[in-house]
């Protein structure tokens, strides 16, 4: 094969890969536009917020913490003293499942496929309470000035790396 021929195979490959990320990137900005919503307007997920309080409440009691819950704020107490949190639509996972499920309904499977990304919902949903009970945990443990740091910075990290961590276990699971 001449030289002109394997750069335009080349070439060809390389556009082609090009093209398919771009449909990408563009079908996932669409389906983020859910994202945006949520976070705009006032859905009411009180549900999910007395779920997320319920089960984090719990698991804070059976790892030996005074923890109680009223609808949807847990108080506990720290080595500084009481801390409460409340349970807002941020916190219940929403926007974890949306963003996972933007993720895997632009990639180019068949819709079969996509559909079975809807598997993984009480994953996310899980992990979602894992993060809220290990967020009241280090409070628990380092006191309540500890709160926006835990919050803020490692858990949000957290939470991006569980989605696509995700993403990548449902992409392994449909191929």
């Amino acid at each position: 094969m001449s030289a002109v021929k394997k750069r335009k195979k080349r070439n060809n490959a390389f556009r082609s890969r090009l093209l398919k990320t771009l449909r990408f990137l563009l079908f996932f900005n669409v389906l983020s536009l859910p994202l945006y919503f949520f976070s705009r307007l006032d859905f009411p997920l009180y549900g999910l917020q007395h779920s997320v309080a319920s089960l984090t409440t719990f698991l804070l009691r059976i790892a030996g913490f005074d923890a109680h819950a009223q609808s949807t704020l847990i108080s506990v107490r720290t080595p500084s003293g009481m801390f409460a949190g409340f349970i807002d639509r941020e916190c219940t996972g929403a926007k974890m499942m949306l963003g996972f499920l933007a993720l895997c309904f632009a990639t180019q499977e068949a819709t079969r496929k996509k559909l079975k990304s809807l598997l993984f919902l009480p994953l996310i949903y899980f992990a979602n309470v894992l993060r809220v009970f290990s967020v009241f945990l280090l409070v628990c443990f380092f006191g309540a000035e500890s709160f926006e740091f835990v919050h803020n910075v490692i858990f949000n990290t957290l939470t991006v790396l569980v989605i696509i961590a995700m993403w990548i276990g449902w992409m392994k699971f449909v191929k």
